[in-house]
């Protein structure tokens, strides 16, 4: 591979992912009304972006590459979305952490309250990456 071929994947990728969080800090503090807005249409892109690893998951040219580098991004960003706005996060309620607020815990007990907090969000990964090593799984890309 070309030198400035490989740079211009790298600096792709790299501007790609610096979007999409920034995407994401635009949208994160803003009313409810907007984030529900931005959640909405970043569910449709992360479908699109499942039916765009579908279509390239056999094509091995350049712009099939740079396909399936978008769309895994795009599925990435719908992840910290998901998390940071609040749609998939975990058991735990806002009663227990403001409980908990001011009091010395131990690190067992700040774990357990950490895995509450984000446990649904761990757990769509792990099913969003099934979904992906279904959907890619012998594929040539």
């Amino acid at each position: 591979m070309q030198p400035l071929v490989f740079m211009s994947a790298v600096v792709y990728a790299l501007f790609l992912w610096w979007f999409v969080t920034g995407l994401i800090i635009v949208v994160y503090g803003r009313s409810r009304r907007v984030t529900d807005l931005y959640f909405a249409c970043a569910t449709i892109v992360m479908i699109l972006a499942l039916m765009g690893l579908g279509l390239s998951r056999d094509e091995t040219s350049p712009a099939g590459v740079y396909l399936a580098l978008t769309c895994g991004i795009l599925l990435w960003g719908w992840q910290v979305t998901a998390y940071y706005l609040g749609y998939v996060t975990g058991p735990q309620s806002e009663a227990t952490v403001r409980e908990m607020a001011g009091r010395p815990l131990s690190l067992g007990l700040r774990f357990r309250y950490a895995l509450q907090a984000s446990l649904f969000h761990e757990l769509s990964i792990v099913s969003l990456a099934l979904v992906l090593v279904g959907l890619t799984w012998a594929a040539a890309n």
